[in-house]
C-alpha cells in the first residue's frame, strides 16, 4: 500500500512488509522456582466425585457466543517491550496502527512536518498528543471505525484534549487505556463488531514517553 504523501510513508509501513517470524515456543515467562512452587500448591486430585444425575445441568462451553468465530489475523498474541506479536505469526518492532482489517508499523514520533527534528508524542502536561500529521492515514480511510482504541505503552496516560478534539472532528470516538488492556479489548471487540467498526494505535507495551 503506498500513500500520496512522503510524510507518511516515514510514520507507517504496512505489516504485510515485515519479515514473518516464528513465535518463540513454550511461555513467555518461566522459571524452575515458580514451576516447582506452583507443583507444590497442586491438589492431591483433580477428581470432582461421580457425575451428577440431574438433568438442568448447565454446559459452560455453550454459553460462548465466540467460540465459533475464526480469529482475526490482526488479533493480538503477546504485547512485547518494544512491539508486538500477531495470531497471524507476523511480528510488528515499533508501535501498530491497526485499521479496517489491516495493520501498519507506526511511529508517531518520526513525523516531522518539515522542521527538521521529531516532534514530541508529549505535551508539555505529559498528556499523549502525537502530532496530527500522524494520523493521517486514518483521516483518509473511509468507513472511519466507530471507535479507536488508543494504548499508551506500560501506563495509562491521559489524552490531549486537542487530540481528542481532532479525532472526534472525525467522527472517531475514542478509548485510552495502557497498552496491554488496550490490546485485550481490541480483540474482544474486534472478535464482537469486526475490523470495520473497531481500530486501534498501540504503542510498545515498554514505552514510557
Amino acid at each position: 500500500m503506498s500513500f500520496p504523501f512522503p510524510l507518511l510513508s516515514r510514520a507507517l509501513r504496512p505489516l504485510n512488509q515485515l519479515r514473518l517470524l516464528q513465535l518463540p515456543r513454550g511461555p513467555l515467562f518461566s522459571s524452575t522456582a515458580s514451576q516447582g512452587s506452583a507443583a507444590s500448591r497442586l491438589p492431591p486430585s483433580t477428581s470432582r466425585g461421580p457425575p451428577s444425575p440431574e438433568s438442568t445441568q448447565t454446559d459452560f462451553s455453550a454459553l460462548d457466543m465466540l467460540s465459533s468465530s475464526a480469529p482475526s489475523p490482526l488479533s493480538i498474541a503477546a504485547c512485547l517491550p518494544a512491539g508486538f506479536a500477531f495470531a497471524s505469526g507476523a511480528r510488528c518492532p515499533a508501535a501498530c496502527l491497526l485499521l479496517g482489517g489491516e495493520g501498519f508499523e507506526w511511529c508517531p514520533w518520526a513525523v516531522t512536518e518539515g522542521v527538521g527534528k521529531p516532534l514530541p508524542v508529549l505535551d508539555a502536561l505529559g498528556r499523549y498528543d502525537p502530532p496530527a500529521a500522524a494520523w493521517g492515514v486514518l483521516d483518509l480511510l473511509w468507513p472511519k471505525p466507530d471507535i479507536l482504541i488508543l494504548g499508551t505503552g506500560a501506563v495509562l496516560l491521559p489524552l490531549a484534549p486537542r487530540t481528542r478534539s481532532y479525532l472526534a472532528a472525525m467522527g472517531v470516538g475514542v478509548e485510552v487505556l495502557d497498552t496491554r488492556n488496550a490490546a485485550a479489548l481490541f480483540n474482544l471487540l474486534g472478535t464482537e463488531r469486526g475490523p470495520d467498526q473497531v481500530g486501534a494505535a498501540l504503542l510498545p507495551a515498554g514505552w514510557r514517553g
